[in-house]
């Protein structure tokens, strides 16, 4: 919810602003009145301070407008231009007020293109003389501002007088006018400021506006860093503010802005982020609030302060699942008694170490959230429409999802059933829409933000969703089931907003510092992977329950409760699935049919053997890349410990020196990624056993720099996955792998799904590998009838 102070602060009544909009041609000058008090009002706070600090304001628009940018460089150009020096208005003083006739040249007749325009000029100015004649504006003639931009007929089009009230390039170090613009690398300005070196024609403010090609690259404005400016003024430049401006048109993500803030602020202020204090951006609401955007989005967060006794115990029993946010999002949607009892069927291991009873009251207070606080919302946000898409974890099975589907049906909504991946977006014409197209979205389970982690592209439950024309989301969140997660995730992500929004103008003249919610009590367990709900791994230390399965062949199985089996029942209707044992058990407690199993181990022990046999195809791959003639390795290097990027390096080091290497190769690395020296010094240390540096990026960065072909980053990635993953971690990845992939019925997706670790690990660089594996794997199941499945003594 967007702060009273913020709303407060900016005043649209501000005399300047107004005067300003009055005799701007774009036409969304209007929309743009909220957004334009935002640019005012920071041009005021900086322009007017008396102490002698250079300071550098970078502001970063989020989620802006397509036209923002455009706006923003008239109103500047206008603002600095009439109100900042009474040139203009002297000289319209004589046009206007004066002559008040507009002069035509002798070969210009009437109703030609240069006629036309002459009046049109003429008729602006005197819009302008009449907005500005009557104001008592300063006359200093010292007082100089430069606009780095594309020319105005690119970056201002609906404005073709601009030119008449702003000097060009030639004309930087010019008295006789306030204003100029250009288009210039910061290289540039170094003549004329030397020339005019002595004189007191001084370039106070700088605007800096770092707009983007169509390549993606940023233009000859992102020159324009700290030192240079620093260095322009040793020449006695007079700079005393550079203002930046960056318009992201994409949907907000608080990710995208953090990362802006880590990689490209710190690079135009060459400053740490923790010293950064002219970084000003704003949060998702404010951008809506100044863009004068409607809220599609209704979060529905369900507080409940009753039944903390039950709740501690519930927490402690789902804390217990392997999978306990998966398990959170399925117990989320057990609205009635049917789907509970399909949640006490699945996780009756858990509940049976805690009182029945007080679980059945845990349970009770979700039936009656549903029915007294969820169900109505749903039927409000629906206001009378029969079609719904419901947006649920990506595990979830389908009983909840059948069972949810027909629950809603009793209601007469018909709900088609997704997940988080189809609330991207997509770029269309240049507006973002979602790759969801239902009118009515709801969202009924929980995904973390994952800010500053793995996995932070996915959408999410803080991020607002992107959504286009006609389309509404309800998000929903009962607290009493998603706490502790919800509460830690949710302070989380306010306090990194809080921190990246944290410049001293809004600290310090706005006063509007982001709210943190309550600190939370309890901790959770923390997961770099895509979703809680499938971050366990098997922990030694704790006990666990173990089962006797019998076949029909006379047979013992012994397992555990955590091991995975694959199932179908012996019936023509058999559906095959991947389950856990404390599953099985309760599987066979209720089917009327022969249940066949394979302990997925078994498909485990092939991917070890896969792996093992590798091993030697990555030594013979690597040594035919050794041999080619362009790395002229030596016998001894070519059968070397070190590996091929190492020895490489080592030569650049000798005779470039380890400095200029270092900074050659930093050149490659963003911000955030790189390492400090003595990190580096390591990576060509010969009897260092590193395999690869850390990040893909930097990898990225090393090869290209060592001139290393394709395709050995591949098998060295091959080998560093294989190498350095402990076997606890491994088998959890290949447990996960054999989980979600084993039948995939879209092998294309499945790949996207993939983690880069799994990749390099099992060779897997297209969708077609991963469907070849899948079918190997597959030849390897061998079924066994079981008979009979029980508990047994954990000692």
């Amino acid at each position: 919810m967007i702060s009273q102070s913020f709303v407060n602060h900016y005043n649209l009544d501000n005399s300047d602003l107004n005067l300003i909009i009055n005799i701007m041609c774009h036409p969304k000058k209007e929309d743009a009145r909220r957004f334009l008090c935002v640019i005012n009002d920071a041009m005021d706070y900086y322009m007017s301070r008396t102490d002698d600090e250079v300071r550098y304001p970078l502001l970063y628009i989020p989620a802006s407008e397509h036209w923002a940018q455009e706006v923003c460089i008239e109103f500047v150009t206008l603002k600095l231009s009439l109100l900042y020096n009474s040139l203009i208005q002297e000289r319209l003083k004589l046009e206007i007020g004066v002559r008040n006739t507009v002069f035509i040249p002798e070969d210009c007749t009437g109703g030609s293109k240069k006629h036309k325009q002459l009046l049109a000029n003429f008729r602006y100015s005197k819009q302008v003389y009449n907005q500005i004649k009557d104001l008592s504006i300063p006359k200093e003639t010292h007082r100089k501002n430069l606009i780095i931009c594309k020319p105005f007929n690119c970056s201002t089009p609906e404005n073709p007088y601009l030119d008449n009230y702003c000097g060009n390039e030639k004309s930087i170090c010019d008295r006789h006018f306030t204003v100029t613009r250009a288009d210039i690398d910061v290289d540039k300005l170094d003549k004329p400021i030397k020339k005019d070196k002595g004189n007191s024609c001084k370039i106070e403010n700088m605007f800096v506006f770092l707009s983007r090609s169509t390549d993606g690259r940023f233009s000859d404005a992102y020159s324009f860093q700290k030192p240079r400016i620093e260095r322009l003024n040793k020449l006695e430049a007079g700079i005393r503010n550079v203002f930046y401006f960056y318009f992201s048109t994409k949907p907000f993500k608080l990710q995208r802005l953090l990362m802006w803030k880590l990689k490209n602020a710190t690079d135009i202020l060459h400053e740490d982020i923790k010293d950064m204090k002219d970084f000003i951006s704003l949060s998702a609401e404010e951008s809506d609030y100044i863009f004068g955007r409607m809220h599609k989005q209704t979060n529905c967060i369900i507080e409940s302060n009753e039944l903390d006794e039950f709740k501690s115990l519930a927490d402690d029993a789902l804390e217990a699942c392997e999978y306990n946010v998966q398990a959170r999002n399925n117990l989320a949607i057990c609205y009635d008694k049917h789907s509970q009892e399909l949640f006490k069927s699945q996780y009756g291991n858990i509940i049976d170490d805690i009182d029945a009873q007080y679980f059945d009251v845990f349970l009770k207070n979700i039936r009656d959230t549903w029915e007294n606080k969820i169900f109505p919302t749903v039927m409000s946000f629906m206001d009378g429409q029969t079609n719904a898409c419901l947006i649920l974890d990506y595990f979830m099975s389908d009983e909840y999802k059948t069972h949810l589907v027909s629950l809603f049906e009793i209601y007469n909504i018909q709900a088609d059933i997704t997940t988080f991946n189809s609330l991207k977006y997509k770029c269309v014409d240049g507006k973002y829409l979602s790759n969801n197209t239902s009118n009515k979205i709801i969202v009924l389970s929980y995904q973390g933000h994952y800010v500053g982690r793995p996995y932070n592209h996915y959408p999410n439950s803080f991020d607002p969703i992107c959504l286009g024309e006609g389309q509404e989301l309800l998000n929903v969140l009962n607290n009493f089931i998603f706490d502790p997660y919800y509460a830690v995730q949710n302070y989380e992500y306010h306090k990194t907003l809080r921190n990246v929004l944290s410049s001293d103008y809004r600290k310090n003249y706005v006063k509007c510092t982001i709210p943190l919610p309550l600190r939370p009590i309890r901790k959770i367990e923390d997961s770099g992977d895509r979703t809680t709900s499938h971050s366990g791994s098997y922990n030694p230390n704790q006990s666990y329950q173990k089962y006797r399965v019998s076949t029909s062949g006379g047979a013992t199985i012994k397992l555990i409760e955590s091991d995975y089996v694959i199932s179908k029942e012996k019936n023509k209707f058999c559906s095959i699935q991947v389950i856990s044992v404390s599953e099985l058990n309760s599987l066979m407690q209720e089917s009327d049919h022969d249940v066949l199993i394979c302990s997925l181990s078994e498909l485990q022990e092939k991917l070890e053997e896969i792996l093992e046999k590798s091993k030697d195809e990555i030594k013979k791959d690597e040594l035919y890349i050794r041999q080619d003639s362009r790395y002229a390795l030596s016998e001894e290097e070519m059968f070397s410990e070190s590996e091929l990027w190492q020895i490489l390096l080592r030569r650049q080091v000798e005779q470039k020196g380890s400095t200029r290497v270092y900074a050659e190769l930093m050149e490659k690395i963003p911000y955030s990624e790189q390492i400090k020296m003595y990190s580096f010094e390591r990576w060509y240390a010969p009897n260092d056993d590193m395999i690869l540096p850390r990040s893909r990026m930097m990898q990225d960065a090393i090869f290209e720099y060592l001139s290393i072909a394709k395709p050995y980053d591949k098998i060295v990635r091959r080998k560093k996955a294989q190498k350095g993953t402990m076997t606890e971690r491994k088998n959890s990845m290949l447990r996960t792998f054999l989980c979600n992939n084993l039948f995939s019925e879209d092998f294309i997706k499945s790949f996207e799904r993939l983690s880069d670790g799994i990749k390099d690990m099992l060779g897997i660089d297209n969708s077609g590998d991963l469907e070849a594996l899948i079918d190997l794997l597959k030849k390897e199941i061998k079924y066994v009838e079981i008979k009979s499945i029980s508990k047994y003594d954990k000692n």
